[in-house]
């Protein structure tokens, strides 16, 4: 990650934090430690802020989600998140913008249950900004049982201006994970609702999402079902949906039809 020409990178549960470390005409890279606990994973907010998860299974970890400001070069302990588990994945968090409202950003992170009191679920932070300064932040946590929640994925659409394709943000997004009754992996589809009060917002489940085989089709690996957790979700208007698995297969599955979604969506609410 790169805020205000400095680099930040995690590394054997470490924030180090250099100039230019990626230029390999300098050749005095010089590292600095932001921390001496241990982080997960972490995802830029915008150009001035990073969030940083930790988890209390580790050494020197903590159930905390940091804020981290470029500018102070410090971590801001008044917008400290405590008492979530957060999910070994470095694809934990994720970052949606509301359409025509540049001042607010949601942020969503992967929780699981991992020691007695743990929950699986996602744990949905409404950021608010005046001026790109971090200003308020409203959270809520979604149960979602049996399901472990590891990564997301926006959806996008592409409308074709004068051949120029425009990739629109949707309100839909794809959460992968494990079901460890059902011991496999799963892909859900979710929605924002969107109001203009900003603790308001709330995000509901829509489905599941299955490869349905076509007819004439042979059965593939990814029709039997995913092995392990899906770790890693990438949407591609042009390519596709790319998913990544824990048993070591990635997939590639054809583009989603917004306006079946939509369908679905309107037929189920």
């Amino acid at each position: 990650m790169i805020l205000r020409n400095i680099n930040y990178i995690i590394y054997n549960r470490t924030i180090y934090s250099g100039s230019d470390i990626f230029n390999p005409l300098n050749k005095e890279k010089i590292f600095f430690i932001l921390s001496e606990k241990a982080y997960i994973g972490g995802i830029k907010l915008n150009d001035d802020y990073i969030a940083f998860t930790s988890n209390r299974i580790l050494s020197k970890g903590e159930n905390k989600l940091y804020f981290y400001s470029s500018k102070s070069q410090k971590f801001m302990e008044e917008f400290e998140i405590k008492n979530y588990s957060f999910t070994f994945s470095q694809n934990n968090c994720s970052i949606m913008r509301i359409p025509e409202n540049a001042n607010i950003k949601l942020l969503f992170v992967a929780c699981k249950k991992y020691c007695k009191g743990d929950k699986n679920g996602i744990l949905l932070i409404k950021l608010k900004f005046n001026k790109d300064e971090l200003e308020k932040k409203y959270q809520k946590f979604y149960d979602t049982k049996n399901f472990e929640v590891y990564c997301f994925c926006q959806l996008f659409e592409v409308k074709n201006m004068k051949d120029n394709d425009q990739k629109i943000e949707t309100k839909y997004f794809l959460v992968g994970g494990f079901d460890f009754k059902k011991r496999e992996g799963i892909i859900k589809l979710y929605k924002v609702i969107y109001y203009d009060e900003i603790e308001k917002i709330e995000i509901e489940f829509i489905q599941d999402i299955i490869k349905e085989k076509k007819e004439g089709e042979k059965v593939s690996e990814c029709s039997k079902g995913f092995k392990g957790p899906i770790s890693c979700i990438i949407h591609s208007p042009q390519s596709g949906i790319l998913v990544t698995c824990y048993d070591g297969n990635s997939y590639l599955f054809p583009e989603l039809n917004t306006e079946k979604m939509k369908e679905i969506d309107e037929r189920i609410f």
